[in-house]
This record gives C-alpha cells, sequence and structure tokens, in this order.
C-alpha cells in the first residue's frame, strides 16, 4: 500500500513525514530525502515503536490534540503542499541566483598602464589583475563587476596620445567563429583600431601566459615577434 506525505523533518536515521490525514509518521531515511519533498511511501517505510531505542515514542504522532474533522485534514493537506511548493521554487531559485557565474574569456590591454580581466558571459567582470601593478587595489576592486568597455578609462591619456596598445583576447572555453568575432568588434568598438594591436589567442595561451608570468597580450606578442 502506497501513502503520499510531504517530509517535515530530517533525523539522523529517520525522518518525519505528515500523510494526507494529517498524521504524521517516522519513515526509513533513504539517500536524497530533503525537507518539503512530496513523496511516496510504503507500509514497510513505516517505522514501528519497537524500531527506535527511545522511550515512549510511537511511530504515529498526532498532529494536533484535538481530533480534526475530514475537510480540515484535506485543508491542512492542501496548505501544506502549497507551503512545501513554494519551498522547493525558493530554493531553486536561490541556487539559481548563488550559482557563480562562469568563466567566459580573458582580455588584456597593455600601454602605459596595463590591466587583464576575466569575463563572465554578460561581459561583466568577474576578476582584475595588473602586471605591472600600474592599478591599484582599490582600482581594479573598482572593474569588477563593471562591462569590459570601463577599463578604456584607463587608457584615455594613452589613446589621446596615440601611443600603441597591444589588446590579447581569448575565450576560456570552447567558442563559435560568431563569439570570436563579436568579441573583436566590442573591442575595436571601445578602443578604436588606430594604434592598436589586437591578438587572438586560446584556452592554451591563457595557461602559458599565467606560467610566463606575462599579461595575455604580451605573450601573444612574443610569439609573433
Amino acid at each position: 500500500m502506497y501513502h503520499k506525505v510531504i517530509v517535515m523533518e530530517i533525523k539522523e536515521t529517520y525522518a518525519l513525514v505528515m500523510a494526507e490525514d494529517g498524521q504524521i509518521l517516522r519513515v526509513v531515511y533513504k539517500d536524497g530525502m530533503k525537507v518539503g519533498d512530496c513523496i511516496y511511501i510504503l507500509e514497510e517505510d513505516i517505522l514501528k515503536k519497537d524500531s527506535f531505542k527511545e522511550e515512549n515514542h510511537a511511530s504515529i504522532i498526532p498532529f494536533a490534540e484535538r481530533k480534526k474533522t475530514g475537510n480540515q485534514h484535506k485543508t491542512l493537506w492542501k496548505k501544506m503542499v502549497a507551503v512545501a511548493a513554494a519551498f522547493a521554487l525558493f530554493v531553486t531559485s536561490f541556487a539559481v541566483l548563488s550559482k557563480p557565474e562562469k568563466a567566459y574569456a580573458m582580455v588584456s590591454v597593455d600601454g602605459e598602464k596595463a590591466v587583464e580581466v576575466v569575463l563572465n558571459q554578460k561581459n561583466r567582470v568577474k576578476e582584475a589583475d595588473s602586471k605591472n601593478d600600474s592599478l591599484t587595489r582599490e582600482e581594479k576592486k573598482k572593474i569588477k563587476g563593471e562591462k569590459v568597455e570601463t577599463i578604456k578609462n584607463y587608457f584615455s591619456q594613452d589613446l589621446s596620445d596615440k601611443e600603441t596598445i597591444i589588446v590579447g583576447y581569448a575565450f576560456l572555453e570552447d567558442e563559435s567563429e560568431e563569439e570570436r568575432a563579436a568579441l573583436q568588434r566590442r573591442l575595436e568598438k571601445t578602443f578604436g583600431t588606430e594604434h592598436l594591436l589586437y591578438l587572438a589567442g586560446d584556452k592554451e595561451d591563457v595557461e602559458n601566459a599565467k606560467k610566463a608570468g606575462k599579461s595575455l597580450g604580451i605573450y601573444l606578442a612574443g610569439q609573433i615577434y
């Protein structure tokens, strides 16, 4: 015989569940059980009194001292199902919101100053670094969370003096030609094309640049000349 129940509490060796008639049962704990789950159990899953070392514990505990009518039980059950559903939605939403964003691409810009950033898929800065320490800790911290275009502000002098700037970029996972072209267009729109050298790399180049202690752009430039 099957029973439809909602998991109310998880103990070390068993779980407390509420049945459709309003009763709370002790059942065998199974891997994967979570508070708020609406599950089906078998008669043999219900633990009997002699299954516990504790004294004066019954396997069926009254949900309330006064007897409830059938309609009250149904109303309570519906409320509990609604609460369980809301709880599950909250947990799912929280998991989605709290899930860390993936590192998507790396961009380095080297001029009089130098900055290297890791971007997420929305082209916002996840991490920022400066290989020659030309940016302060506060400046690097300020960049985080901003759009990649923000880093142009740190090279305005180079751009106005028409100094050569090396821009290196690479994706940290497999990318399509369209994605690569879109990122380069974005960077060209941000910094322009005059007196700028754009160099595209890949995941391996990112690792090699890191081992060499160089920015991605400087490392890629060294592979050419």
